[in-house]
């Protein structure tokens, strides 16, 4: 009988990647033998997650030691890495800080493979940006990096930070957690770093606000794609905005970075007229000959927006979710019904967000009872279900058993979410705090009736038709 440590290397790699997921048992996999060490190790330090505090001061400075000695190489084998940057002291203890600055420092250079880092950055007083800096250009220094993701949170970074090193990214990543918008220059810093990175593939800016509020002044698209962005065109292939404002100006400007586009996710601002927008962008994209792959709308009563839908096929994921009542009129849900399914062939993603009383879930239900068989590559169906509370009392749910029925057709589902119809009126749009307009008043996610309605609805299903996919009602 064959010992753990004498297994065919085929067979001992396969049990260690299954292992990987937990550093303790890499870990303690690494111990066993010398054999087991040595295949263990590169998964073990291909990921590191870095999130300092007071108490393992003392375990940074061992591993600073070790670095500045030559005595391990393990960091060579990093990949990934995750820093998060701000640790909750104050100044009179910057001291118990600054060791993690220069244990980042060290290891840098010494990572000769790291291809993406992910930065949590909530700059407190306990992190000068000179060490914030000194950081970035010794990352800057690293030419293998190719993907940087950014978290601010809660605090706007000084002036005085500075991109400036880096370059040659294919994926930019910046998610903004705060009560106000960011200072124009950390933009400038984000437009020049821009300039400075021609392959860029994917482009992720987004503002996520802990409180809604206009922000003043607003982040506007030509900002962070300046004019000065000359030298040949951007390799977009990925778009992602939340909390900045595309006026159709600034895309048709900006046009000729976005020729490779496969996905765009443009959360639109409230302030600004959704349909007209969204539609003048889908109608430039139409000219333009752009075919999507992925694609979030939030708004479909524009007749550009069904027309470019319908004048290509080979769509994956679409994603509509709706914050416009004129979104409602029979015309628009039919012709964006019948743009949608020129993608039967190819949708693999199919969410439709419509959070509010309307004719769109009977009318999705009803396509779908004719045509199911026709998608046959959709994976992941999401659509919101309406039930009132009169419709509980009086145990109707016809439409919803309809779309059960219906996704049961669906040869490649794996996943049915059902989120129920919320509000009345959708009048959450302006007012998230408008309890009127609630169908069903909170009191909790389990206690909801409309929620175990669905839930008994669902169940008998599950025993009639035994499904081979997962169904999940939920509330966001």
């Amino acid at each position: 009988m064959l010992t753990l440590d004498e297994l065919p290397h085929d067979v001992l790699v396969k049990v260690i990647q299954e292992l990987s997921a937990d550093r303790k048992v890499l870990r303690d996999v690494r111990l066993v033998s010398r054999r087991l060490s040595e295949l263990a190790t590169p998964l073990m330090f291909s990921k590191i997650l870095h999130c300092p505090t007071y108490h393992n001061r003392e375990k940074g400075l061992a591993i600073l030691s070790d670095v500045a000695e030559r005595k391990t190489t393990v960091f060579a084998l990093t990949k990934h890495l995750s820093v998060s940057m701000g640790v909750l002291l104050d100044q009179s203890e910057e001291n118990y800080t600054e060791v993690w600055f220069d244990l980042w420092r060290a290891i840098l250079p010494t990572m000769t493979n790291l291809r993406s880092l992910h930065w949590d950055y909530a700059p407190l007083d306990s992190c000068p940006v000179e060490w914030v800096n000194s950081f970035i250009e010794c990352l800057g220094k690293r030419n293998t990096l190719t993907e940087l993701t950014i978290h601010v949170a809660l605090e706007r970074p000084p002036s005085e930070l500075s991109f400036q090193p880096l370059a040659g990214l294919h994926l930019l990543t910046v998610r903004w957690m705060i009560l106000q918008g960011p200072r124009a220059e950390f933009i400038s810093q984000l437009a020049g770093l821009l300039c400075r990175c021609p392959d860029l593939e994917s482009l992720e800016f987004l503002v996520e606000q802990v409180i809604y509020k206009a922000l003043d002044p607003p982040v506007i698209l030509r900002q962070l794609l300046p004019s000065k962005i000359t030298v040949a065109p951007l390799k977009l292939r990925r778009l992602h905005l939340k909390g900045v404002i595309v006026h159709p100006e600034d895309f048709h400007t900006h046009l000729r970075h976005f020729r490779r586009l496969e996905e765009l996710t443009s959360y639109l601002e409230p302030r600004i007229s959704v349909p007209q927008y969204s539609g003048e962008i889908c109608a430039m994209l139409h000219i333009a000959g752009i075919q999507l792959k992925r694609f979030l709308v939030e708004s479909v009563s524009h007749p550009h927006i069904p027309r470019y839908l319908a004048s290509y096929s080979g769509l994956e994921e679409l994603t509509m979710r709706s914050l416009d009542r004129r979104d409602d009129t029979v015309v628009t849900i039919e012709d964006f019904i019948s743009a949608v399914h020129k993608h039967c062939l190819s949708l693999k993603l199919l969410d439709l967000d419509v959070n509010r009383m309307s004719m769109w879930p009977q009318a999705i239900v009803s396509h779908l009872r004719l045509d199911a068989e026709q998608y046959i590559a959709l994976r992941k169906l999401r659509i919101r279900v309406c039930i009132t509370l009169d419709d509980v009392r009086e145990v109707k749910a016809g439409h919803f058993q309809d779309l059960l029925e219906a996704a049961a057709r669906l040869r490649a589902l794996r996943l049915l979410e059902c989120p129920f119809v919320l509000y009345k009126t959708g009048s959450y749009i302006t007012n998230r705090n408008d309890r009127d307009d609630l169908i069903e008043p909170y009191q909790g996610s389990r206690s909801s009736q409309i929620y175990s309605f669905m839930d008994r609805i669902v169940e008998r299903f599950k025993r009639a038709h035994k499904p081979v996919f997962d169904i999940v009602l939920s509330f966001k």
